[in-house]
C-alpha cells in the first residue's frame, strides 16, 4: 500500500503539529508532516513529504500532539485505528472524475478541529472519505520547548501567529462568540439519508460533492446504482457537468450558504422524519441558469442564497 500522509485544519482554526506517526503492526512509523502553522480547511490535502519506503503496511495506530492557536491549548492522542476499514477502502478504491478510470487512494489525511477532534480520511483525485473521527485530550506541554525563543513568551506569540493567520473581523468574532468546538465533532457529521436529482432537458453527467465533514463525493449519473439514496452529511459545494440539448458541455460550481442548507435539511428531517431527501437542481436548458431546491413528499424548500457559476 502507498498512503502518504497529509495533514489539514479548519480555515479559521490555525493549528501546528508537534509530533505526529503513524504506526503500522510491525511498529514502522510513518511520519505526518510537522512545524509549521496549518489552516488550509477541513478535509484539504496539506504538505506532503516523499520519504521512505514507497509500498508501506496499513496503519493501525496513530500518535499525535499538537498546538491550537485559537484556543492557545496543547493537544495530544493515542488512537487505534480502524485497519481492516483501511484496507478494504484503499481496495475498493474510486472512480477518477476527470477520467472515469477507477484509482485508489493516495493519501492518508489527519485533520485536528478545536476541542481536540481528529479526523482521518483516505483520500485521492477530488475524492475523500472519512475513515474514523475520534478525540484527544488537552496536555500540559512546555512552552519553550515548543518555542525556544524568549522574545517570544507565550500570550504575544499567539497574538503574532493569530494576526498572520486570521483576518481582524475574524480574530474579533472569536473573542467575541469563543470557538465553536462543536462543529467539527457533532453538527458537521450529522448524516441524512438524501441524493441529489437533476431535473432538465439536457443530460446530466456527473457530480462533485463537497461535504462539511471533509468527504469528496463523485457520482455519476450514468451510473444508476449511485443514485440510490444513502446516507450523506451537508454538502458545502458542488460541481455539476451536464450536455446540453445543443450538444455543448456545461459545468455549473455551486457554495451553499451555511446558514440556509443546515437549516433546511433540519426542517424536512424534524418535521418529516425518515422520509429521504432529494437536493434537485434544475438546470434551464436555454440560458444554462440551474436552481437549488431541498425537498422530500411533504415539503419544499427553494434554496436562494447560494453563489454559483456556469460555464460552457
Amino acid at each position: 500500500m502507498n498512503l502518504m500522509p497529509t495533514e489539514c485544519a479548519p480555515v479559521k482554526y490555525p493549528m501546528q503539529i508537534i509530533k505526529g506517526n503513524l504506526i503500522t503492526l510491525n511498529k514502522f512509523a510513518i511520519y505526518i508532516p510537522d512545524g509549521k502553522v496549518i489552516n488550509n480547511g477541513w478535509g484539504a490535502k496539506g504538505s506532503i513529504h516523499l520519504t521512505g519506503k514507497e509500498i508501506k503496511p496499513v496503519p493501525d495506530f496513530l500518535e499525535i500532539t499538537w498546538f491550537s492557536y485559537t484556543e492557545n491549548k496543547f493537544y495530544k492522542g493515542d488512537f487505534n485505528l480502524p485497519q481492516d476499514k483501511i484496507l478494504q477502502l484503499f481496495k475498493e478504491g474510486f472512480i477518477n472524475p476527470d477520467d472515469g478510470k477507477k484509482l485508489t487512494y493516495r493519501y492518508i489525511t489527519v485533520g485536528l478541529a478545536p476541542g481536540g477532534g481528529v479526523s482521518v480520511w483516505l483520500a485521492g483525485e477530488k475524492v475523500s472519505k472519512e475513515v474514523c473521527f475520534l478525540q484527544a485530550h488537552d496536555t500540559d506541554y512546555t512552552w519553550t520547548d515548543f518555542i525556544p525563543n524568549p522574545d517570544y513568551p507565550r500570550e504575544k506569540f499567539v497574538r503574532l501567529m493569530l494576526s498572520e493567520n486570521l483576518g481582524p473581523e475574524e480574530i474579533s468574532a472569536i473573542e467575541r462568540n469563543g470557538v465553536p468546538i462543536d462543529l467539527w465533532s457533532k453538527t458537521y457529521r450529522v448524516r441524512y439519508d438524501w441524493k441529489p436529482l437533476v431535473i432538465s432537458k439536457a443530460r446530466p453527467l456527473n457530480i462533485l460533492v463537497g461535504y462539511y465533514n471533509g468527504e469528496r463525493e463523485f457520482i455519476d449519473f450514468q451510473d444508476k446504482p449511485k443514485e440510490i439514496v444513502y446516507s450523506r452529511t451537508i454538502p458545502g459545494n458542488f460541481w455539476l457537468n451536464w450536455m446540453g440539448t445543443d450538444g455543448s458541455n456545461y459545468s455549473a460550481e455551486g457554495t451553499f450558504n451555511e446558514e440556509e442548507i443546515f437549516a433546511a435539511f433540519t426542517k424536512l428531517s424534524t418535521e418529516n422524519p425518515g422520509q429521504p431527501i432529494q437536493l434537485q437542481l434544475e438546470v434551464n436548458d436555454i440560458n444554462a441558469s440551474v436552481k437549488l431546491f431541498l425537498r422530500n413528499e411533504k415539503f419544499f424548500i427553494e434554496l436562494v442564497r447560494y453563489n454559483i457559476n456556469v460555464y460552457k
